[in-house]
């Protein structure tokens, strides 16, 4: 999955909190030692069959003897041209891509938007429990835990529950795009481009001490209100257990 570190630079207060219990390995290729050589008799062997082959004169066909008759071979008239049928190109094989996309994959929801913007998305959730969290391309939590959330997203959206996901300075078409386009996330995602915490916890419809620690995760029940949060990786039960409880 894409972690983008494009915005490392602008995260002033934001940090990563969560510790995270799933790592993706590296790549590490081989290389030959500095110096190293192809064995000298080798290369000589080389040569040697290149100058072999390359300096023998191609055979030639033999010439027939005069009024000598025409072989079968010499004597076939050339081949009939191609008909349509046997010109007309085969039906196009389908691509890779064009074989293996789902006609019914959905491109990824992205919105821009404010704090204040933000907040009222939040308000517009009313009479039964929401989730939220906050996450970040540059969190390696935050990516550890998003297949929990969408698998999270596919169960409580059919029991009523709400669920908002905020990207926090994440490049949207280096990291955030392919990794819903990856993990076939059917929730929307709304980019808070804003390098102060306090603003964003400011505009918040609800009370809570974060302090901009990544990943954040936030129950609200059917009221509004504040009822469990989580400053490290969540699962698919531990949301759910939660959220059930708080259904009015």
């Amino acid at each position: 999955m894409p972690i983008a570190n494009s915005h490392t630079n602008a995260l002033a207060g934001w940090s990563v909190g969560g510790p995270v219990s799933r790592r993706s390995g590296h790549f590490r290729p081989t290389l030959r030692p500095a110096g190293s050589r192809p064995p000298v008799a080798l290369l000589l062997g080389l040569t040697a069959v290149l100058a072999l082959f390359g300096c023998s004169a191609p055979e030639q066909p033999a010439t027939p003897p005069d009024g000598a008759p025409e072989t079968a071979q010499s004597a076939q008239s050339d081949p009939p041209t191609d008909t349509a049928a046997d010109t007309a190109a085969p039906d196009a094989a389908p691509t890779d891509e064009e074989s293996t996309t789902p006609a019914s994959a959905a491109e990824p929801v992205i919105e821009t938007v404010s704090p204040e913007a933000f907040a009222e998305r939040v308000r517009a959730h009313a009479e039964a429990p929401l989730v939220i969290n906050f996450w970040a391309t540059w969190c390696a939590p935050c990516i550890a835990e998003m297949p929990e959330l969408v698998a999270f997203h596919k169960t409580a959206s059919d029991e009523g529950i709400g669920f908002l996901s905020a990207a926090i300075l994440s490049d949207i078409e280096d990291g955030v795009r392919p990794l819903l386009r990856d993990l076939d996330a059917a929730f929307p995602v709304y980019s808070i481009d804003t390098a102060d915490p306090e603003a964003l916890v400011a505009a918040l419809p609800f009370e809570t001490d974060w302090d901009g620690a990544l990943p954040a995760t936030f129950l609200l029940n059917g009221e509004g209100e504040l009822v469990q949060t989580w400053y490290e990786e969540v699962t698919e039960e531990i949301l759910l257990e939660a959220a059930r409880a708080a259904v009015p």
